[in-house]
């Protein structure tokens, strides 16, 4: 993860793109990633869902779609699989919490 980190600062530092940016960012032609805005992504391939709610045992999540192929996500923990392009329910414990990393299965992703 560290690795991971490092590389997106340092293209913030080179051109300014935030590490930390709405998904609309990275999926401006997923109309749905603009209504989910209490969602971010962290750099380019992970999700974050932050709990706002106390004591809250799961949260509604949209995951974006991707134009050239299918795009699916993993959540962090758990390691479940999901399609992009949709919502889901995900449960929440006091140790995780809805991250989800970009999985792609066509190259241009």
């Amino acid at each position: 993860m560290r690795d991971y980190v490092e590389y997106h600062l340092n293209i913030s530092s080179q051109n300014g793109t935030p590490i930390l940016r709405p998904m609309f960012y990275d999926f401006n032609n997923d109309s749905e990633s603009y209504q989910a805005e209490d969602q971010f992504m962290f750099g380019t391939d992970y999700l974050v869902a932050p709990i706002y709610t106390y004591q809250a045992t799961s949260r509604t999540v949209y995951l974006p779609k991707f134009d050239q192929g299918n795009l699916k996500w993993q959540h962090y923990y758990t390691k479940q699989i999901y399609q992009g392009g949709q919502r889901y329910t995900i449960p929440t414990t006091l140790n995780d919490f809805p991250l989800f990393q970009k999985i792609s299965s066509s190259p241009h992703t």
